[in-house]
């Protein structure tokens, strides 16, 4: 996993920048440890497989995205070529969670998902979104 500006961090992170942890291709991120950013900054995790198993949490967005801008989406058990879990959708903590690229051409499928109320829930591909609010 590519992340130079967090290699060797423990505990919390500060920051109003972005953070971004990009995988190798065909690769997975698989967060098993809390990734806590007290900042306003982003949380990115660009990959073909992500596992949110800790807590991950940001004043700003977490991003979830396929390496590749067609690849196709599936959240709640929907299909996809990027899985996004209920569990992994219940570990994080944002003002706002968006998955797939602002430049993706990503199928998109939800089946039922539970979203916790204090979130808003955003798909993006190309310039098209469709957002819940909290």
């Amino acid at each position: 996993m590519d992340s130079p500006n967090a290699q060797g961090r423990s505990g919390p992170y500060n920051h109003d920048n972005h953070l971004t942890f990009i995988a190798d291709p065909a690769g997975t991120i698989f967060v098993s440890a809390p990734v806590i950013n007290e900042g306003s900054g982003d949380l990115v995790f660009a990959a073909d497989a992500i596992r949110i198993g800790g807590e991950v949490s940001t004043q700003g967005q977490v991003i979830l995205q396929p390496l590749l801008p067609d690849t196709s989406i599936g959240i709640a058990g929907a299909a996809g070529g990027l899985q996004i879990s209920q569990a992994s959708i219940t570990n994080v903590t944002a003002a706002q969670l968006v998955n797939g690229q602002a430049a993706g051409q990503h199928e998109i499928t939800v089946t039922e998902v539970i979203f916790p109320l204090r979130r808003c829930f955003a798909l993006r591909w190309g310039r098209r979104s469709l957002s819940t609010a909290p």
